[in-house]
């Protein structure tokens, strides 16, 4: 183990893009965000609530992360988009 950082708890997804050198990890706390400084030091860039979305996928030439939402008391399921920016 090179480093460990708190993140959105309870994660279904995680996802390393390498041109932008960042990690998206999506958990039912939201979306978490992570820069790669060098090998071993990563640093939390943002932390976005997704209603509960665990489940996602980034589509890196498109710049663009979709995390899927699950019915609540408050909402119906959803499918939310997040436009990467460099």
């Amino acid at each position: 183990m090179v480093s460990q950082l708190p993140c959105a708890d309870v994660n279904d997804d995680m996802t390393y893009d390498p041109m932008l050198k960042r990690v998206y990890i999506s958990g039912s706390q939201g979306l978490s965000i992570f820069r790669q400084d060098s090998p071993d030091k990563y640093t939390e860039l943002l932390r976005i609530p997704t209603n509960g979305a665990k489940t996602s996928i980034y589509v890196p030439s498109e710049k663009l992360f979709f995390a899927a939402h699950p019915k609540g008391v408050l909402d119906d399921a959803g499918l939310l988009v997040f436009r990467v920016n460099p």
